[in-house]
């Protein structure tokens, strides 16, 4: 049993895939029954036992992570979201997800995405918070 991230704002739904060299742990960090603070987070490390980091280097088991989500209109909350490669090489992430979370009546939603990968490796998806910013990461 190994010991890769500590979440203090609550974690939850891990999951690791292996790309170009580095393993990468997405989790769903925040509390689901609050507006705005549960997103899907990833830290990458060159070994599966860690330390996984997130992109500033700051180490997972800290607390740290880099945001991958963000709340966009129609898409809010995504969560236990999946990352997986197609048949043809494209990258994915598929979750559950809210239209709207101050909907009273909300009913739960399927989410795919495609996942692209900028330049300094680091999976980027439309509902990532800066999308032009992170895809222009070099």
């Amino acid at each position: 049993q190994w010991h890769l991230a500590e979440g203090y704002r609550q974690m939850e739904a891990p999951y690791l895939i292996k790309k170009d060299g580095y393993y990468y742990l997405f989790v769903a960090m925040g509390n689901l029954s609050k507006n705005e603070s549960y997103h899907w987070t990833v830290g990458r490390s060159e070994s599966l036992f860690g330390p996984y980091l997130d992109k500033n280097g700051k180490p997972m088991l800290e607390d740290n992570a880099s945001r991958l989500t963000a709340y966009k209109p129609g898409v809010q909350g995504l969560a236990h979201a999946h990352p997986f490669l197609d048949d043809d090489g494209q990258w994915y992430m598929v979750g559950e997800c809210w239209q709207d979370r101050s909907d009273p009546n909300r009913k739960v939603q399927l989410h795919i995405s495609t996942i692209v990968w900028n330049d300094k490796g680091w999976p980027v998806t439309a509902l990532s918070a800066d999308l032009l910013g992170e895809l222009a990461e070099k």
